[in-house]
């Protein structure tokens, strides 16, 4: 005979089950409407090069390293792709989706669970990053396993417990480097939930130490074990001249790149976010946070204790960025996500039960919070939704996020099917190709042919050793118009045969270098 404990279990189970197929659903659908993104590009070479173990991974790391190992192992033709690795990332948004659920519904209820994960499915800022191959949601899937394992651990802190936190904070700082502070979340979680011995400051501390430091010390072994593979051929190889790239120079913050305080880099990151979040729910958040921390300290400790939590391991995702990132894209907030979406929904619990003991308002604000959570939904999540699946140009999103995603700056756009259309055509008369940084990863997932990526800079530098690579044969280069034209040498003749206009984006050239004497017909002007 089935209880009605058991029933009530067993519904909100299918309810789970229901809403994370929803969820993979929408970050799987129509998943290649979005054109392919340069960093993709970049990730997916990498995921097949670090399978092929012909050099320690650490050399192309880019504090990523993770990220390619799981790409790498759905990659078959490059042409599929991108479809693929986007699916891939799809997939593993499924653990985010499933923690988060279950953290909210052990700060809160079964209720307060399944509001997150509602909240969570529709969220832009989760659902247009997890449909691209992008580091940032595969590292916040792994965060969140790390934050349920932290609470595990400060409830309980055995040496197991302090084992796979190691593992998880490891595969954590493997996956996406900026996240490096994550490390300190077990510790927050034993303070916030570990039992303290009554008695001076001193016997709490000493107590702590007692039970708590082994599992700690524990994991930081597991930790720094996994990292010496790439830490110590690193260490050696920063002596040489090809040292490893752990971090990609170009994302840290120089004078006059960037912005120029913390504060300013948080304020420039949630202006930018607000494109994937919306007024109302930042509002919904902060109003949240208020509650669980009053509620919490007046008579609440569980609350107050879940509120800390949430706030540290948010503020922890982010601290490393302030000061040292020179870009603020949105995507670097994806991790951060989960914390905001629990807060949003343990919070709105929290005030939907305090107002069972009130009889005046209750109607009234709980009223106000559906039609606030419908509002959202309605008037922002799901047509942002909706046009991430159908149609990204309609997408409202604004400077950085639009430069980036809908521009044609460093995606894949109209122009570029055109450029696509040519270099596949079967009368392409072509050699070699090469294109520069942009074009080549972009063109990596639509292009039938190899193409070469050239450095980035100046490319007049690198044509000696291109041609001497190629010698007799043509080469083409497909550059953005924005970029310092490729110069004939001696001995060759170079010729523009195709020039393509856009709007919001620099023109795409094709160069045709070929050797004296010059027979090259332009073949496309103007667009």
């Amino acid at each position: 005979m089935i209880t009605t404990r058991k029933r009530q279990t067993l519904k909100y189970a299918a309810i789970v089950v229901v809403l994370l197929i929803v969820q993979f659903a929408l970050r799987s659908y129509n998943i290649t409407v979005q054109g392919a993104f340069v960093d993709e590009g970049r990730h997916n070479e990498r995921a097949v090069e670090v399978w092929q173990f012909t050099e320690n991974p650490g050399q192309i790391s880019q504090g990523k390293l993770l990220l390619y190992y799981w790409l790498g192992l759905f990659e078959g033709d490059r042409l599929t792709s991108l479809l693929v690795s986007r699916t891939a990332i799809a997939l593993f948004s499924l653990i985010t989706g499933a923690v988060v659920y279950r953290l909210a519904r052990q700060f809160g209820n079964y209720q307060t669970g399944i509001l997150a994960l509602l909240v969570y499915c529709f969220f832009p800022l989760a659902l247009f990053h997890e449909r691209l191959a992008f580091a940032d949601p595969f590292a916040g899937g792994i965060t969140c396993l790390v934050a349920w394992r932290s609470i595990v651990f400060g409830k309980r802190p055995t040496l197991r417990e302090g084992m796979i936190l190691g593992l998880l904070l490891a595969l954590a700082t493997l996956a996406k480097l900026t996240i490096v502070l994550l490390p300190v979340l077990p510790v927050v979680a034993t303070i916030i939930y570990y039992p303290m011995q009554t008695g001076t400051f001193r016997t709490k501390v000493l107590g702590w130490m007692r039970d708590c430091l082994p599992g700690l010390c524990a994991a930081a072994a597991v930790m720094i074990l996994l990292w010496l593979p790439i830490l110590i051929p690193a260490y050696l190889a920063s002596k040489t001249d090809h040292p490893f790239i752990l971090v990609n120079s170009n994302n840290i913050v120089t004078s006059g790149i960037g912005p120029t305080t913390s504060f300013d880099y948080l304020i420039t990151l949630f202006t930018t976010m607000n494109d994937f979040a919306g007024a109302l729910f930042f509002a919904g958040v902060g109003l949240a946070i208020i509650v669980l921390l009053v509620r919490g300290i007046r008579s609440q400790p569980a609350q107050l204790e879940s509120v800390m939590f949430l706030l540290f391991w948010a503020a922890l995702l982010i601290s490393a960025m302030l000061g040292f990132a020179a870009g603020a894209d949105a995507r670097y907030m994806v991790p951060l996500a989960a914390p905001m979406v629990i807060l949003l929904a343990c919070g709105i619990g929290s005030l939907w039960a305090a107002l069972r003991t009130i009889t005046r308002w209750r109607r009234l604000v709980r009223t106000t919070l559906v039609v606030a959570i419908v509002a959202w939904l309605v008037t922002f999540a799901v047509p942002f939704s909706y046009f991430s699946l159908t149609d990204p140009t309609r997408l409202p999103l604004h400077d950085q996020s639009y430069w980036l995603y809908i521009s044609g700056q460093a995606t894949a756009d109209t122009t570029t099917q055109t450029v696509i259309q040519m270099l596949n055509a079967p009368n392409f008369d072509a050699g070699a190709v090469y294109g520069d940084q942009i074009m080549c990863y972009v063109l990596y997932f639509y292009v039938q042919r190899h193409i070469n990526c050239l450095d980035d800079g100046d490319i007049n530098p690198q044509l000696p050793g291109v041609i001497q690579a190629n010698a007799g044969q043509s080469i083409d280069f497909v550059v953005k118009g924005d970029e310092t034209p490729p110069q004939a040498v001696d001995g060759t003749c170079l010729t523009r045969i195709v020039h393509l206009n856009r709007d919001t984006a620099p023109a795409i050239d094709i160069w045709q270098l070929t050797q004296n004497p010059c027979a090259v017909q332009q073949q496309t002007l103007g667009q």
